[in-house]
């Protein structure tokens, strides 16, 4: 099964390639609720090697108080974020 979307300019476009839809949990850190402006983001674990992403990215990577490192990858022209 292939799964594709885009950002909301349509500059950056990704493929998924998957035997079944990903199985998707909510996150409701403070930092996710921060960056969506909501009470939670929905994450999709996947494997790096089955997504297929086509155009300009920008990457934005922040610690939190553990230390922990997350990194974010946005249109790097309407700054949808796409993983």
């Amino acid at each position: 099964m292939s799964l594709s979307g885009h950002c909301r300019c349509k500059a950056v476009s990704y493929t998924l390639e998957a035997e079944t839809i990903p199985v998707s949990y909510a996150c409701h850190c403070l930092e996710c609720q921060t960056m969506s402006g909501g009470a939670f983001v929905v994450q999709l674990p996947i494997r790096e090697e089955r997504l297929r992403v086509e155009g300009s990215l920008i990457t934005w990577e922040n610690e939190d108080s553990p230390g922990n490192v997350t990194t974010q990858r946005f249109c790097s022209a309407c700054k949808t974020r796409i993983f």
